[in-house]
């Protein structure tokens, strides 16, 4: 699971985003969202909803 915030932000090891996972996602002031190695990210608002979509490239 890779969590990022900023570019500049450290990565850590990408892997599938698991349930367990997911529902342990808190809120925070800003934006954040957590990504896995399969294209999906889980975006997590301050108000602490989680909405999963895919990762596009073009």
């Amino acid at each position: 699971m890779m969590v990022f915030d900023r570019p500049s932000d450290r990565m850590r090891i990408a892997s599938d985003l698991t349930d367990k996972e997911l529902k342990n996602l808190k809120p925070t002031a800003k934006l954040y969202k957590v990504t896995d190695r399969d294209g999906m990210y889980a975006a997590v608002t301050p108000t602490g909803v989680v909405s999963l979509s895919p990762r596009r490239w073009i």
